[in-house]
């Protein structure tokens, strides 16, 4: 005997193929930074926090885009590690982060830059490892060397 009460959903199958990824935002190119620059004439001002170091103020964030930027451009892919390259490697980064931003270079704005810099090597190189496992890795070596990411073709010497 049937209560009237109850009823029976048929359990859904679940689909067949696996959801899309959804595309994400990309990596950043700092074209919003380039272009007021360009309009207002002069550097952008960003300053430095004593106590903890830190970039502060309206353009913090695009500093820290373009500091991205730059060092995934111009570190070697062959580094292993950041304390590999050398103060006279990091100097030209510094360089081309002043070309667009205002900022003093003092000893504790230094390390602050090397501190933040090493950083974002540290993830661009983390990424670029699980891509190359993503793709075949050691053991299909000729795919993964056919299959580099975007960023890498970008790169200045």
């Amino acid at each position: 005997m049937v209560s009237e009460g109850s009823s029976t959903i048929p359990s859904e199958n679940p689909p067949s193929e696996p959801p899309r990824k959804r595309r994400g935002r990309g990596p950043t190119r700092g074209k919003r930074s380039e272009k007021v620059v360009s309009t207002c004439g002069h550097k952008l001002k960003v300053e430095f926090n004593d106590q903890n170091r830190r970039v502060i103020g309206p353009n913090a964030s695009s500093f820290a885009n373009k500091m991205g930027i730059v060092v995934c451009s111009m570190v070697p892919l062959a580094v292993k590690g950041w304390k590999d390259i050398d103060h006279a490697q990091k100097m030209p980064m510094i360089e081309r982060l002043k070309e667009k931003y205002e900022f003093e270079t003092t000893k504790m704005i230094e390390e602050s830059l090397d501190k933040s810099m090493n950083k974002q090597w540290n993830e661009y190189h983390c990424k670029l490892h699980k891509d190359f496992k993503n793709v075949g890795g050691i053991e299909d070596i000729g795919r993964a060397k056919r299959s580099k990411p975007n960023s890498v073709a970008e790169q200045v010497d």
